[in-house]
Protein backbone atom coordinates (compact mmCIF):
# COMPACT_ATOMS: atom_id res chain seq x y z
CA UNK A 1 0.00 0.00 0.00
CA UNK A 2 1.45 3.23 -0.67
CA UNK A 3 1.45 5.98 1.65
CA UNK A 4 2.66 9.68 1.45
CA UNK A 5 4.40 12.29 3.94
CA UNK A 6 1.46 13.97 6.44
CA UNK A 7 3.30 15.39 8.90
CA UNK A 8 6.27 16.00 11.69
CA UNK A 9 4.89 15.95 15.15
CA UNK A 10 7.71 17.02 17.77
CA UNK A 11 6.97 17.08 21.40
CA UNK A 12 8.46 17.79 25.12
CA UNK A 13 10.98 15.31 26.20
CA UNK A 14 11.35 11.91 26.63
CA UNK A 15 8.66 12.14 23.67
CA UNK A 16 11.25 11.35 20.27
CA UNK A 17 9.91 13.16 16.81
CA UNK A 18 7.31 11.06 14.62
CA UNK A 19 6.84 11.64 10.84
CA UNK A 20 3.60 10.51 10.33
CA UNK A 21 2.67 8.51 6.28
CA UNK A 22 -0.59 7.82 5.54
CA UNK A 23 -2.72 5.91 2.59
CA UNK A 24 -3.92 7.65 0.30
CA UNK A 25 -7.52 7.04 1.48
CA UNK A 26 -6.07 8.20 4.80
CA UNK A 27 -7.52 5.03 6.73
CA UNK A 28 -3.99 3.89 7.41
CA UNK A 29 -1.44 5.69 9.61
CA UNK A 30 2.34 4.85 9.91
CA UNK A 31 3.97 6.88 12.51
CA UNK A 32 7.47 6.33 12.02
CA UNK A 33 10.11 7.10 14.75
CA UNK A 34 13.30 9.91 14.48
CA UNK A 35 15.89 10.99 15.81
CA UNK A 36 16.40 14.80 16.44
CA UNK A 37 18.58 15.81 14.12
CA UNK A 38 16.87 14.30 10.79
CA UNK A 39 13.30 15.80 12.13
CA UNK A 40 15.14 19.28 12.15
CA UNK A 41 15.74 18.49 8.55
CA UNK A 42 12.59 17.14 7.84
CA UNK A 43 11.04 20.18 9.66
CA UNK A 44 13.55 22.89 7.69
CA UNK A 45 12.74 21.27 4.30
CA UNK A 46 9.00 21.09 4.79
CA UNK A 47 8.71 24.92 5.63
CA UNK A 48 10.30 25.71 2.06
CA UNK A 49 13.51 26.77 3.77
CA UNK A 50 15.94 23.74 2.26
CA UNK A 51 19.09 24.45 2.31
CA UNK A 52 20.70 24.94 -1.13
CA UNK A 53 23.93 24.08 0.59
CA UNK A 54 23.08 21.19 2.81
CA UNK A 55 24.54 17.40 3.26
CA UNK A 56 21.42 16.24 1.11
CA UNK A 57 21.31 18.42 -1.87
CA UNK A 58 25.18 17.71 -2.05
CA UNK A 59 24.19 13.60 -2.06
CA UNK A 60 21.30 14.08 -4.27
CA UNK A 61 23.70 15.66 -6.69
CA UNK A 62 26.58 13.30 -7.02
CA UNK A 63 24.03 10.46 -6.73
CA UNK A 64 22.12 12.25 -10.07
CA UNK A 65 25.85 12.51 -11.79
CA UNK A 66 26.40 9.27 -11.15
CA UNK A 67 23.15 7.92 -12.62
CA UNK A 68 21.68 6.40 -9.13
CA UNK A 69 18.42 7.74 -7.64
CA UNK A 70 16.26 6.35 -4.70
CA UNK A 71 13.07 5.40 -6.50
CA UNK A 72 11.25 4.04 -3.12
CA UNK A 73 11.56 2.87 0.14
CA UNK A 74 9.37 0.06 1.79
CA UNK A 75 8.53 -0.38 5.14
CA UNK A 76 8.70 -3.62 5.63
CA UNK A 77 9.59 -5.42 8.62
CA UNK A 78 10.38 -4.30 12.70
CA UNK A 79 13.10 -5.54 14.26
CA UNK A 80 13.44 -4.64 17.78
CA UNK A 81 11.05 -1.99 18.01
CA UNK A 82 12.67 -0.40 15.04
CA UNK A 83 10.94 0.08 11.67
CA UNK A 84 13.35 -1.45 8.55
CA UNK A 85 12.98 0.39 5.69
CA UNK A 86 13.64 -1.54 1.85
CA UNK A 87 15.54 1.15 -0.49
CA UNK A 88 15.38 0.43 -3.98
CA UNK A 89 18.23 2.63 -5.51
CA UNK A 90 18.19 2.96 -9.76
CA UNK A 91 21.89 2.56 -10.56
CA UNK A 92 21.59 2.95 -14.56
CA UNK A 93 19.78 0.16 -15.73
CA UNK A 94 19.78 -1.81 -13.13
CA UNK A 95 18.17 -1.56 -9.37
CA UNK A 96 19.54 -2.61 -6.27
CA UNK A 97 17.57 -2.99 -2.60
CA UNK A 98 19.34 -1.96 0.75
CA UNK A 99 18.09 -2.16 4.07
CA UNK A 100 18.44 0.81 6.73
CA UNK A 101 16.29 1.66 10.05
CA UNK A 102 13.70 3.93 8.83
CA UNK A 103 14.58 6.57 10.67
CA UNK A 104 18.48 6.61 8.66
CA UNK A 105 16.95 7.12 5.38
CA UNK A 106 14.16 9.24 5.68
CA UNK A 107 15.58 12.55 5.51
CA UNK A 108 17.00 12.07 2.67
CA UNK A 109 14.18 10.02 1.12
CA UNK A 110 12.03 12.69 1.37
CA UNK A 111 14.42 14.83 -0.12
CA UNK A 112 14.77 12.63 -2.88
CA UNK A 113 10.95 12.86 -3.87
CA UNK A 114 10.47 9.20 -4.20
CA UNK A 115 7.27 7.03 -3.38
CA UNK A 116 6.96 4.95 -0.23
CA UNK A 117 4.92 2.30 0.83
CA UNK A 118 3.96 0.13 3.68
CA UNK A 119 3.40 -3.62 4.56
CA UNK A 120 0.17 -3.98 6.51
CA UNK A 121 2.00 -6.54 8.90
CA UNK A 122 4.15 -3.21 9.69
CA UNK A 123 1.48 -1.10 9.84
CA UNK A 124 -0.39 -3.21 12.46
CA UNK A 125 3.09 -4.56 14.62
CA UNK A 126 3.52 -0.22 14.46
CA UNK A 127 0.23 0.47 16.32
CA UNK A 128 1.18 -1.66 19.22
CA UNK A 129 4.62 -0.83 19.54
CA UNK A 130 3.59 2.86 19.57
CA UNK A 131 0.90 1.94 22.33
CA UNK A 132 3.21 -0.15 24.12
CA UNK A 133 6.02 3.22 24.06
CA UNK A 134 3.12 5.53 24.98
CA UNK A 135 1.95 2.98 28.11
CA UNK A 136 6.02 3.36 29.15
CA UNK A 137 6.96 6.68 28.71
CA UNK A 138 3.63 9.06 29.65
CA UNK A 139 3.20 10.62 32.52
CA UNK A 140 0.46 8.57 33.95
CA UNK A 141 -1.92 10.00 36.54
CA UNK A 142 -4.50 7.91 39.00
CA UNK A 143 -8.04 9.05 38.69
CA UNK A 144 -10.41 7.16 41.21
CA UNK A 145 -8.88 4.21 40.19
CA UNK A 146 -8.79 4.35 36.75
CA UNK A 147 -4.91 4.79 35.00
CA UNK A 148 -5.00 7.83 32.70
CA UNK A 149 -2.20 8.14 29.93
CA UNK A 150 -2.36 11.81 28.72
CA UNK A 151 -2.36 11.87 24.81
CA UNK A 152 -4.61 12.15 22.03
CA UNK A 153 -8.31 11.51 23.55
CA UNK A 154 -6.40 10.43 26.85
CA UNK A 155 -6.12 6.48 26.96
CA UNK A 156 -8.17 4.54 29.99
Amino acid sequence: MQFFPHGLMLGPQPFNPVMIFKSENEKEVLPVLLDPVNAGIMMVDSEGYGRVDSAHHASLEIFEKLGVGIVSVHFNEIEKNEIIALVFIKDGEKTIQMKFKAREILSLALRSGCKFFASSDVIEKSKLLNLEWAMQHAPQHDQGGKTLIQGPGWLH
